[in-house]
């Protein structure tokens, strides 16, 4: 079985251009439409000591849209049946999950469209792993919205509309097989503890791609001004298997040990020493997480490379460690873990690579 949920092969060049003008136009739209947000925001966020700029601001206000649209359900769900079931643990997340996201005779639930609905918002999205590092960040738009004593939020979330329906027309061609995976496939997910991120609805996917854009906007300048640099592969960009390839493990991070060079990942790695990058694989986007604190400590700039849904996530965390970030988006997920019976090699679009490496 091959899930590729969405494919950017042979279509790379379009989906870059338009990814990055859909993100200058979003940046328009939410300056235009909600302005007093925009400088609230920054005002706020100013006074907790953060500097946050016009694309990270856009990101949230659009964030906080999508998740509202994608999670609402689960989290109203998920309180409802608290009162029932008891609290999660650890213990018993994974039964959790199950049915929140697996049983509908529980009903239908929804949130408000006010601060209590947002902080049930919060809460959910506080005990799922799949947004660790997001919550930290949303939980900022909540708390200038409590702080200046704006309960409806209404306004804001029938943005969502126009954002759907302008990602929808522009990635449409890269998630072809979104509903085929959903339709055919979700179904033998229901009981595994990536339910959650396997089952995210597509306009999570969405505003991961713009969202990657967005932030390689947003730290671009600081990035090119750090001293030392690292690139970022996850191992499902390996020509051979675990068993067969030997790359050197360091701490969560491993080091390529050029045993193939049919592997884009050796390829890469000759590549980035004419840029002088230190490259590192990780087994999964956790293993960044772990080893963050020691990378934030050695003044780098670091280029992820991650499939869709695992942009944000990994881009937000590097953004609370003071790390600055650029992306690189997967041709499509290769991982087994997840995705595939497998390991399926994937890979990257070199030119979006070199454009990052050469400030263009």
């Amino acid at each position: 079985m091959t899930n590729k949920i969405y494919d950017l092969t042979n279509k790379e060049q379009t989906f870059y251009k338009n990814n990055d003008l859909f993100a200058e136009i979003l940046i328009k739209w939410i300056k235009k439409t909600y302005p007093q947000h925009v400088k609230g925001i920054v005002a706020y966020a100013k006074s907790t000591g953060w500097q946050l700029n016009k694309e990270e601001t856009t990101l949230l206000l659009i964030q906080v849209m999508v998740l509202w649209e994608s999670q609402s359900n689960n989290a109203a769900t998920y309180l409802t049946l608290k009162d029932i079931l008891g609290e999660i643990n650890q213990h018993n997340k994974s039964e959790w999950l199950t049915k929140v996201l697996g049983e509908e005779q529980y009903g239908n639930y929804q949130l408000n469209k006010d601060l209590n609905g947002f902080q049930k918002l919060i809460d959910w999205l506080a005990i799922c792993d799949e947004y660790r590092h997001t919550t930290y960040w949303v939980k900022l738009v909540y708390d200038y919205f409590k702080t200046s004593n704006q309960d409806d939020i209404k306004p804001l979330l029938e943005g969502y509309d126009y954002f759907y329906q302008q990602a929808h027309e522009i990635y449409k061609p890269y998630v072809l097989g979104y509903h085929t995976f959903q339709n055919n496939h979700f179904k033998t997910y229901k009981n595994r503890e990536d339910v959650l991120f396997t089952g995210k609805h597509i306009e999570e996917y969405y505003l991961n791609f713009v969202g990657a854009a967005l932030l390689n906007k947003a730290y671009k300048d600081s990035f090119n001004k750090a001293p030392y640099h690292m690139l970022v592969l996850p191992a499902c960009m390996k020509a051979g298997t675990n068993e067969t390839c030997k790359v050197k493990q360091n701490n969560s991070l491993q080091r390529c040990k050029s045993c193939r060079t049919d592997c884009q990942i050796y390829q890469l790695k000759e590549l980035m020493h004419k840029y002088k990058y230190d490259v590192r694989i990780v087994e999964h986007g956790s293993d960044l997480t772990t080893e963050s604190t020691q990378l934030a400590d050695q003044n780098l700039g670091i280029i992820g490379v991650a499939c869709s849904l695992q942009l944000l996530e990994g881009g937000w965390m590097l953004r609370k460690m003071g790390i600055p970030a650029q992306c690189v988006v997967l041709n499509f997920s290769g991982c087994h873990h997840h995705w595939q019976n497998e390991h399926i090699v994937t890979g990257l679009f070199e030119e979006a690579l070199i454009g990052i490496l050469e400030n263009k």
